[in-house]
């Protein structure tokens, strides 16, 4: 059975062990860093979980308050919202052997339920490239692409990215709260 729960700092090795697993797999994140920790021990985080299945780690999520300016940019005008009225859903993936068994889904819906509580809109931006199954998941859950904006890194290598806001706040049994 999967469980969603705080990441700790005693997760890191093991999330910077799956992270090399889906770049590996994915190609996610872009460009791997050399410690991939640093990758997932995200200080800026509004929060971030770990999803464990029998005690392994198989997943990973964090909120972070702004990513890209011009992603934070196109996400503002979108919903009308400052900056600090949005929470960026950031460093999700899972362990390519735990797919299609809900494990992405629940951390989405998680960190999107964290965003809500905290009084802020989720949204979330991903490389165009490669990114269709992650499209795909968000899409499914209700996420709608509201723009694009470019990335660019140190190198100065661009690549577009589709920026995404997420769904209405979502009541204890998954739909939308001002639902029937």
């Amino acid at each position: 059975m999967v469980t969603i729960r705080q990441k700790e700092p005693r997760d890191l090795p093991a999330c910077a062990s799956l992270l090399r697993d889906v770049h590996a797999a994915d190609r996610y994140p872009l460009h791997l860093p050399d410690d991939p920790m640093s990758f997932v021990e995200v200080h800026d985080a509004l929060g971030a979980w770990v999803a464990l299945d029998d005690g392994a780690l198989v997943g990973h999520v964090c909120l972070r308050p702004e990513a890209n300016p011009k992603m934070m940019a196109v996400a503002s005008e979108a919903t009308g919202l400052p900056y600090e009225g949005l929470a960026v859903v950031a460093r999700l993936f899972v362990s390519p052997s735990a797919r299609r068994r809900g494990v992405g889904v629940g951390l989405l819906r998680h960190a999107a339920s964290e965003a809500w509580a905290l009084g802020r809109q989720p949204v979330l931006d991903v490389v165009l490239h490669s990114a269709s199954p992650a499209v795909a998941l968000y899409e499914r859950e209700g996420w709608r692409m509201v723009g694009t904006a470019q990335l660019t890194f140190r190198s100065g290598e661009t690549v577009d990215e589709a920026v995404y806001v997420g769904p209405p706040e979502r009541g204890e049994r998954g739909a939308p709260k001002d639902a029937p």
